[in-house]
């Protein structure tokens, strides 16, 4: 199961590089790739300065080792570890982290909620041993499942599970803070254009040495090859991501269980979305959106991302292979693949 993921994660690295890759005129880019955050991440710089992009890949490491639920030393599993017994005193980037997966907690009203890991715990999705719980493992976890429960101290940077068997995941936004550091650091040194691509999460910054727009390839959901059904061009720093049942999953008798996981009923959402990319400013935001924007499903999905502040868009694509695209989008997107059609 987990070489398939890593294979599609290849897939969609090949395929952001093919439409946004350099011109002739533009010097050769300078790439590396590592395996962190339980995908496959790629950097990719317009430049020759191996030092920073080599600095970039620890930053990932660095991130995960404070943010993941499976590295024992790591702040999330002392939060977890502590759960029901006393707050934890934690990082300034791992409390910005939980306080910005709990707004999207909120906003979708536990739809996403960011302690979800005992049922992604139960479900396994993500490692080489997937199951389908039984209903009693699942309605046994289901009430320790309450961002609620969540107390945050602003001042002392201390977070707190008030219930002794939660614990809380941040395999929904971490990447994309990651993604949000690397381009900070980016602008630090001065590197004028990148593409930050980690498990398919992408960020594309600064500019094109050609002074040309980005182009950015939307993944077909429903393939593992690198198949762009559509192309949205990107002028200036971006993050583009995607949520979907194909980027983890098992089948089982015959049918499909993805990773994005309803809180309320324990299994995987099924809402007739197959995926819903979002593009904003923010890695961050938009790691976290793109899933909450699933879980909310097309219409109150839609409705919400239209009134959003700032410049956040999303396409959401359905199991029949439509396409339906927020307000800001509709004169940018160009379709590819004739087989999706984009709805109005």
């Amino acid at each position: 199961m987990k070489k398939s993921y890593y294979i599609l994660m290849m897939a969609t690295t090949l395929l952001i590089t093919l439409l946004s890759g350099c011109s002739k005129e533009e010097s050769k880019p300078l790439s590396q790739s590592e395996f962190y955050m339980d995908t496959l991440c790629t950097i990719t710089i317009y430049e020759n300065k191996p030092d920073i992009l080599k600095q970039s890949m620890t930053m990932i490491q660095d991130i995960e080792n404070r943010m993941s639920n499976v590295i024992t030393a790591s702040e999330v599993s002392k939060i977890n570890e502590q759960a029901g017994i006393s707050p934890v005193k934690v990082s300034s980037d791992t409390f910005y982290v939980i306080e910005r997966a709990l707004y999207y907690s909120k906003l979708s009203n536990g739809k996403f909620d960011v302690s979800v890991a005992p049922l992604v715990n139960l479900w396994n999705i993500s490692t080489d041993n997937p199951k389908v719980p039984s209903e009693k493992e699942i309605n046994e976890v289901l009430p320790f499942i309450n961002y609620k429960n969540i107390v945050l101290d602003k001042e002392q940077k201390t977070v707190f599970l008030t219930e002794k068997t939660m614990k809380i995941d941040l395999g929904g936004i971490a990447k994309g803070y990651a993604a949000d550091a690397i381009a900070s650091y980016f602008e630090k040194e001065d590197i004028s254009g990148a593409i930050i691509n980690l498990g398919g999460n992408i960020l594309v910054f600064g500019q094109k040495q050609d002074g040309s727009p980005w182009k950015v390839g939307i993944q077909d959901p429903t393939t593992k090859q690198e198949s762009p059904i559509a192309a949205i061009p990107i002028e200036k720093t971006t993050a583009i991501v995607t949520s979907g049942i194909y980027q983890r999953f098992f089948e089982k008798d015959g049918k499909l269980y993805h990773h994005i996981l309803n809180p309320t009923t324990g299994y995987p959402y099924d809402n007739s979305l197959i995926s819903v990319t979002v593009i904003t400013d923010n890695s961050t935001d938009a790691d976290a959106l793109a899933t909450t924007l699933f879980s909310l499903g097309l219409e109150e999905g839609l409705s919400i991302v239209n009134q959003l502040p700032n410049r956040v868009e999303a396409v959401f694509i359905d199991s029949e292979n439509n396409i339906y695209l927020s307000n800001g989008l509709k004169n940018r997107f160009e379709i590819i693949d004739e087989k999706f059609k984009v709805i109005e």
